[in-house]
Protein backbone atom coordinates (compact mmCIF):
# COMPACT_ATOMS: atom_id res chain seq x y z
CA UNK A 1 0.00 0.00 0.00
CA UNK A 2 1.43 3.32 -0.82
CA UNK A 3 2.59 5.40 1.42
CA UNK A 4 0.15 8.88 1.78
CA UNK A 5 1.41 11.96 2.63
CA UNK A 6 -0.35 13.64 5.27
CA UNK A 7 -2.59 16.72 4.28
CA UNK A 8 -0.61 18.79 6.81
CA UNK A 9 2.51 17.81 5.56
CA UNK A 10 1.42 18.82 1.60
CA UNK A 11 0.57 22.50 2.71
CA UNK A 12 2.69 25.25 0.76
CA UNK A 13 2.79 27.00 4.39
CA UNK A 14 4.88 23.92 5.85
CA UNK A 15 7.13 23.08 3.30
CA UNK A 16 7.91 26.47 3.49
CA UNK A 17 8.71 27.09 7.16
CA UNK A 18 10.17 23.36 6.96
CA UNK A 19 13.30 25.03 4.72
CA UNK A 20 13.48 28.22 6.29
CA UNK A 21 14.50 25.84 9.63
CA UNK A 22 16.68 24.13 7.96
CA UNK A 23 18.66 27.20 6.08
CA UNK A 24 18.63 28.76 9.32
CA UNK A 25 20.45 25.49 11.32
CA UNK A 26 23.15 25.77 8.41
CA UNK A 27 23.78 29.08 8.88
CA UNK A 28 24.44 29.04 12.56
CA UNK A 29 26.08 25.89 11.87
CA UNK A 30 28.19 27.67 9.87
CA UNK A 31 28.65 30.64 12.33
CA UNK A 32 29.85 28.67 14.87
CA UNK A 33 32.13 26.56 12.87
CA UNK A 34 34.19 30.20 12.17
CA UNK A 35 33.85 30.66 16.18
CA UNK A 36 35.48 27.20 16.81
CA UNK A 37 37.67 27.96 13.88
CA UNK A 38 38.75 31.51 15.35
CA UNK A 39 39.09 30.04 18.77
CA UNK A 40 41.64 27.19 17.35
CA UNK A 41 43.35 29.75 15.89
CA UNK A 42 44.09 31.94 19.20
CA UNK A 43 44.66 28.56 21.17
CA UNK A 44 47.09 27.74 18.92
CA UNK A 45 49.06 30.99 18.77
CA UNK A 46 49.73 30.83 22.66
CA UNK A 47 50.58 27.23 21.98
CA UNK A 48 52.97 28.19 19.96
CA UNK A 49 54.10 31.08 21.98
CA UNK A 50 54.34 28.80 24.93
CA UNK A 51 56.81 26.29 23.29
CA UNK A 52 59.04 29.34 21.57
CA UNK A 53 59.10 30.57 25.26
CA UNK A 54 60.01 27.16 26.32
CA UNK A 55 62.62 26.65 24.04
CA UNK A 56 64.62 30.29 24.67
CA UNK A 57 64.36 29.50 28.82
CA UNK A 58 65.26 25.92 28.22
CA UNK A 59 68.23 26.28 25.77
CA UNK A 60 69.78 29.34 27.44
CA UNK A 61 70.04 27.45 30.96
CA UNK A 62 71.53 24.66 29.42
CA UNK A 63 73.86 26.71 28.03
CA UNK A 64 74.66 28.61 31.31
CA UNK A 65 75.13 25.52 32.66
CA UNK A 66 77.43 23.86 30.45
CA UNK A 67 79.49 26.97 30.73
CA UNK A 68 79.43 27.07 34.78
CA UNK A 69 80.56 23.56 34.14
CA UNK A 70 83.23 24.39 32.11
CA UNK A 71 84.67 27.22 33.58
CA UNK A 72 84.28 25.53 36.69
CA UNK A 73 83.17 22.04 37.18
CA UNK A 74 80.08 20.13 36.31
CA UNK A 75 79.30 19.56 40.16
CA UNK A 76 78.93 23.04 40.89
CA UNK A 77 76.82 23.37 37.73
CA UNK A 78 74.70 20.83 39.36
CA UNK A 79 74.67 22.29 42.61
CA UNK A 80 73.39 25.70 41.12
CA UNK A 81 70.67 24.58 38.37
CA UNK A 82 69.10 22.25 41.59
CA UNK A 83 68.92 25.62 43.05
CA UNK A 84 67.65 27.41 40.25
CA UNK A 85 70.34 29.74 39.61
CA UNK A 86 69.87 29.97 36.51
CA UNK A 87 66.65 30.79 35.45
CA UNK A 88 67.28 34.67 36.19
CA UNK A 89 69.43 34.40 32.72
CA UNK A 90 66.91 33.92 30.31
CA UNK A 91 65.94 36.51 28.94
CA UNK A 92 69.58 38.64 29.14
CA UNK A 93 72.00 38.76 25.87
CA UNK A 94 74.36 35.93 25.83
CA UNK A 95 77.27 38.53 27.25
CA UNK A 96 75.15 39.61 30.19
CA UNK A 97 73.80 36.19 30.97
CA UNK A 98 77.21 34.88 31.05
CA UNK A 99 78.78 37.49 33.01
CA UNK A 100 76.32 37.19 35.33
CA UNK A 101 76.30 33.62 35.72
CA UNK A 102 79.99 33.50 36.15
CA UNK A 103 79.73 36.17 39.25
CA UNK A 104 77.09 34.27 40.68
CA UNK A 105 79.59 30.85 40.32
CA UNK A 106 82.40 32.68 41.91
CA UNK A 107 80.44 34.18 45.33
CA UNK A 108 79.46 30.29 45.64
CA UNK A 109 83.23 29.78 45.28
CA UNK A 110 84.39 32.42 47.76
CA UNK A 111 81.39 31.18 49.99
CA UNK A 112 83.16 27.51 50.70
CA UNK A 113 81.88 26.50 47.62
CA UNK A 114 79.32 23.24 46.97
CA UNK A 115 78.19 21.43 50.21
CA UNK A 116 80.05 18.04 50.44
CA UNK A 117 76.30 16.27 51.20
CA UNK A 118 75.07 17.92 48.22
CA UNK A 119 73.85 14.90 45.42
CA UNK A 120 73.41 15.82 41.99
CA UNK A 121 70.17 13.96 40.55
CA UNK A 122 70.76 14.92 36.61
CA UNK A 123 70.91 12.67 34.21
CA UNK A 124 74.07 11.81 32.65
CA UNK A 125 73.85 14.34 29.55
CA UNK A 126 73.86 17.67 29.76
CA UNK A 127 70.81 19.06 28.30
CA UNK A 128 68.95 15.60 28.10
CA UNK A 129 66.08 16.30 29.91
CA UNK A 130 65.65 19.88 29.13
CA UNK A 131 65.49 18.54 25.60
CA UNK A 132 62.98 16.51 26.60
CA UNK A 133 61.01 19.07 28.24
CA UNK A 134 61.43 20.85 24.80
CA UNK A 135 59.60 18.31 22.79
CA UNK A 136 57.11 18.19 25.16
CA UNK A 137 56.03 21.41 24.39
CA UNK A 138 56.73 21.12 21.19
CA UNK A 139 54.20 17.94 20.45
CA UNK A 140 51.39 19.75 22.24
CA UNK A 141 51.91 22.14 19.45
CA UNK A 142 51.81 19.53 16.37
CA UNK A 143 49.32 17.28 18.11
CA UNK A 144 46.79 20.48 18.26
CA UNK A 145 48.11 21.38 14.65
CA UNK A 146 46.98 17.93 13.40
CA UNK A 147 43.71 17.66 15.31
CA UNK A 148 42.48 20.61 13.67
CA UNK A 149 43.93 19.90 10.51
CA UNK A 150 41.44 16.72 10.34
CA UNK A 151 38.75 19.16 11.63
CA UNK A 152 38.89 22.28 9.46
CA UNK A 153 41.48 20.99 6.63
CA UNK A 154 44.97 20.45 6.07
CA UNK A 155 45.01 24.34 5.71
CA UNK A 156 44.32 24.94 8.88
CA UNK A 157 47.97 25.85 10.29
CA UNK A 158 48.82 28.14 6.98
CA UNK A 159 46.13 30.49 8.86
CA UNK A 160 48.65 31.41 11.65
CA UNK A 161 50.60 34.66 12.01
CA UNK A 162 53.33 32.81 12.82
CA UNK A 163 55.07 30.37 11.02
CA UNK A 164 54.90 26.55 12.36
CA UNK A 165 57.51 25.66 14.55
CA UNK A 166 60.16 23.34 13.36
CA UNK A 167 62.10 21.28 16.53
CA UNK A 168 65.65 21.74 16.83
CA UNK A 169 67.72 18.71 16.84
CA UNK A 170 69.32 17.49 20.02
CA UNK A 171 72.63 19.13 18.38
CA UNK A 172 71.70 22.52 17.81
CA UNK A 173 69.78 22.51 21.38
CA UNK A 174 73.79 21.56 22.61
CA UNK A 175 73.07 17.89 24.41
CA UNK A 176 76.30 16.71 25.39
CA UNK A 177 77.52 13.78 27.85
CA UNK A 178 79.23 14.55 30.69
CA UNK A 179 82.24 13.34 29.78
CA UNK A 180 82.83 15.77 27.68
CA UNK A 181 82.30 18.53 29.81
CA UNK A 182 85.53 20.36 31.07
CA UNK A 183 87.52 19.19 34.19
CA UNK A 184 85.04 16.20 34.49
CA UNK A 185 86.53 12.77 34.84
CA UNK A 186 89.91 14.22 34.28
CA UNK A 187 92.62 11.96 35.86
CA UNK A 188 96.65 13.01 36.21
CA UNK A 189 96.92 16.45 33.89
CA UNK A 190 95.19 19.23 35.60
CA UNK A 191 92.49 17.18 37.15
CA UNK A 192 92.80 19.55 40.30
CA UNK A 193 90.60 22.53 39.69
CA UNK A 194 91.85 26.55 40.78
CA UNK A 195 91.31 27.25 44.06
CA UNK A 196 89.59 30.94 44.33
CA UNK A 197 92.79 32.69 46.21
CA UNK A 198 94.85 31.04 43.59
CA UNK A 199 93.15 32.66 40.90
CA UNK A 200 93.66 36.21 42.74
CA UNK A 201 96.68 35.42 42.91
CA UNK A 202 97.29 34.38 39.02
CA UNK A 203 95.24 37.26 38.03
CA UNK A 204 98.28 39.91 40.47
CA UNK A 205 100.81 38.15 37.95
CA UNK A 206 99.24 38.63 34.61
CA UNK A 207 99.00 42.41 35.50
CA UNK A 208 102.33 42.58 37.03
CA UNK A 209 103.92 40.69 33.69
CA UNK A 210 101.40 42.19 31.26
CA UNK A 211 103.22 45.68 31.71
CA UNK A 212 99.42 47.44 30.50
CA UNK A 213 100.55 50.91 30.49
CA UNK A 214 96.55 51.44 30.81
CA UNK A 215 96.59 49.84 34.03
CA UNK A 216 95.34 51.71 37.24
CA UNK A 217 95.26 49.10 40.20
CA UNK A 218 93.18 50.30 42.92
CA UNK A 219 92.28 49.24 46.26
CA UNK A 220 89.00 48.21 48.06
CA UNK A 221 88.08 49.27 51.00
CA UNK A 222 88.57 45.84 52.32
CA UNK A 223 92.15 45.47 51.04
CA UNK A 224 91.35 43.90 48.03
CA UNK A 225 92.89 44.50 44.73
CA UNK A 226 91.62 45.21 41.81
CA UNK A 227 92.42 46.51 37.83
CA UNK A 228 90.83 49.03 35.88
CA UNK A 229 91.96 49.97 32.28
CA UNK A 230 91.66 53.19 30.33
CA UNK A 231 92.80 51.52 27.35
CA UNK A 232 89.94 49.34 26.60
CA UNK A 233 92.28 47.09 24.06
CA UNK A 234 94.57 46.17 26.89
CA UNK A 235 91.48 45.33 28.73
CA UNK A 236 91.05 42.53 25.98
CA UNK A 237 94.60 41.40 26.06
CA UNK A 238 94.37 40.88 30.31
CA UNK A 239 90.88 39.15 29.93
CA UNK A 240 92.28 36.33 27.06
CA UNK A 241 95.61 36.65 29.44
CA UNK A 242 93.85 35.42 32.22
CA UNK A 243 91.63 32.99 30.47
CA UNK A 244 94.86 31.46 28.67
CA UNK A 245 96.59 30.82 32.13
CA UNK A 246 94.11 29.49 34.23
CA UNK A 247 93.98 26.68 31.68
CA UNK A 248 97.80 26.13 31.36
CA UNK A 249 97.61 26.52 35.64
CA UNK A 250 95.08 23.84 35.26
CA UNK A 251 96.35 21.29 32.87
CA UNK A 252 99.97 21.97 33.94
CA UNK A 253 102.05 18.37 35.27
CA UNK A 254 104.79 20.43 36.94
CA UNK A 255 102.38 23.05 38.58
CA UNK A 256 104.04 22.35 42.20
CA UNK A 257 107.68 23.35 40.94
CA UNK A 258 106.29 25.82 38.00
CA UNK A 259 104.34 27.92 40.64
CA UNK A 260 101.55 30.24 39.59
CA UNK A 261 104.06 32.73 37.85
CA UNK A 262 105.00 29.93 34.92
CA UNK A 263 101.46 29.79 34.35
CA UNK A 264 101.06 33.67 34.60
CA UNK A 265 104.01 34.35 32.20
CA UNK A 266 102.51 31.55 30.05
CA UNK A 267 99.49 33.70 29.51
CA UNK A 268 100.83 37.20 28.89
CA UNK A 269 102.87 35.35 26.18
CA UNK A 270 100.81 33.80 24.23
CA UNK A 271 98.21 36.97 24.30
CA UNK A 272 100.77 39.33 23.31
CA UNK A 273 101.95 36.48 20.81
CA UNK A 274 98.36 36.68 19.36
CA UNK A 275 97.83 40.02 18.73
CA UNK A 276 101.41 40.64 17.08
CA UNK A 277 100.37 38.38 14.42
CA UNK A 278 97.40 40.74 13.59
CA UNK A 279 98.75 43.21 10.92
CA UNK A 280 97.47 46.02 8.45
CA UNK A 281 98.70 44.24 5.78
CA UNK A 282 96.92 40.45 6.25
CA UNK A 283 95.23 39.05 3.92
CA UNK A 284 92.31 35.80 4.18
CA UNK A 285 95.13 33.22 3.72
CA UNK A 286 97.77 34.61 5.70
CA UNK A 287 95.22 35.13 8.51
CA UNK A 288 94.03 31.53 8.29
CA UNK A 289 97.76 30.56 8.55
CA UNK A 290 98.31 32.86 11.72
CA UNK A 291 95.01 30.86 12.84
CA UNK A 292 96.56 27.36 12.46
CA UNK A 293 99.91 28.65 14.18
CA UNK A 294 97.30 30.02 17.16
CA UNK A 295 95.28 26.35 16.93
CA UNK A 296 98.85 24.54 17.55
CA UNK A 297 100.17 27.06 20.05
CA UNK A 298 97.39 26.08 22.35
CA UNK A 299 97.87 22.44 21.44
CA UNK A 300 101.36 23.02 23.71
CA UNK A 301 99.49 23.47 26.73
CA UNK A 302 100.29 19.88 28.02
CA UNK A 303 97.10 17.86 28.11
CA UNK A 304 94.19 20.27 27.05
CA UNK A 305 93.82 17.89 23.75
CA UNK A 306 92.11 15.46 26.74
CA UNK A 307 89.30 17.98 26.62
CA UNK A 308 87.25 18.67 23.41
CA UNK A 309 84.98 21.33 25.62
CA UNK A 310 88.69 23.08 27.26
CA UNK A 311 90.18 23.34 23.94
CA UNK A 312 87.23 24.50 22.31
CA UNK A 313 87.16 27.25 24.91
CA UNK A 314 90.76 28.44 25.05
CA UNK A 315 90.99 28.34 21.14
CA UNK A 316 87.89 30.37 20.45
CA UNK A 317 89.25 32.93 23.11
CA UNK A 318 92.15 32.80 21.58
CA UNK A 319 91.00 33.27 17.60
CA UNK A 320 88.51 36.18 19.01
CA UNK A 321 91.36 38.20 20.70
CA UNK A 322 92.84 37.75 17.14
CA UNK A 323 90.25 38.96 15.33
CA UNK A 324 89.44 42.02 17.67
CA UNK A 325 93.12 43.41 16.77
CA UNK A 326 93.23 42.44 13.33
CA UNK A 327 89.55 44.31 13.01
CA UNK A 328 91.72 47.09 14.99
CA UNK A 329 94.48 47.36 12.22
CA UNK A 330 93.01 45.90 9.05
CA UNK A 331 92.56 48.52 5.76
CA UNK A 332 90.06 45.84 4.88
CA UNK A 333 86.67 46.36 5.63
CA UNK A 334 85.95 42.85 4.53
CA UNK A 335 88.55 40.97 6.37
CA UNK A 336 87.38 40.28 9.70
CA UNK A 337 83.84 38.66 8.38
CA UNK A 338 85.69 36.64 5.11
CA UNK A 339 87.86 35.16 8.20
CA UNK A 340 84.48 33.51 9.86
CA UNK A 341 82.79 32.70 6.98
CA UNK A 342 86.16 30.77 6.03
CA UNK A 343 86.01 28.97 9.35
CA UNK A 344 82.49 27.79 8.63
CA UNK A 345 83.16 26.24 5.56
CA UNK A 346 86.29 24.80 7.69
CA UNK A 347 84.24 23.18 10.39
CA UNK A 348 80.63 23.61 9.52
CA UNK A 349 80.06 25.63 12.36
CA UNK A 350 80.01 29.52 12.89
CA UNK A 351 82.13 31.31 14.64
CA UNK A 352 81.07 33.42 17.70
CA UNK A 353 83.65 35.96 18.89
CA UNK A 354 83.86 35.86 22.65
CA UNK A 355 84.79 39.59 22.46
CA UNK A 356 82.41 42.17 21.31
CA UNK A 357 83.20 44.67 18.87
CA UNK A 358 85.00 47.78 20.15
CA UNK A 359 86.15 50.91 17.68
CA UNK A 360 88.91 52.79 19.81
CA UNK A 361 92.08 52.99 17.85
CA UNK A 362 94.83 50.02 19.18
CA UNK A 363 97.29 51.64 21.56
CA UNK A 364 100.85 51.87 19.85
CA UNK A 365 102.81 50.57 22.57
CA UNK A 366 101.21 46.88 22.14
Amino acid sequence: MAFKMPGLLKSPAFQAGFVRNINTRFDKMAENAEKYKLAAMSRGQELFKEYKATETKLKVENEAKQYIAQQFSPELADFMDSGNQLNYLTGMDAKDFLEQADSQAKKIMQGGGVPEDFTANENPYYGEQRFEKLDKTYGKVKDFMNKNNNVFGDSFELLFETNTPEMMSKEEFGVRAREDITSLGRTGLGATEIDANVEIKLNKQIAEFGGFESMITKIGPEGQTTYEFENPNEQQVANIAKRIANTHYRFNPNRATDGIGGSANFGVMISRNIIAKASSNDTLESAMNDLANIRDTMYTIPGIGNSAAELDSTMNSSISLYLYMLGQRTTDPNLVQDIKTEIQKRTGEEFVSSIGSISTPFAPNL
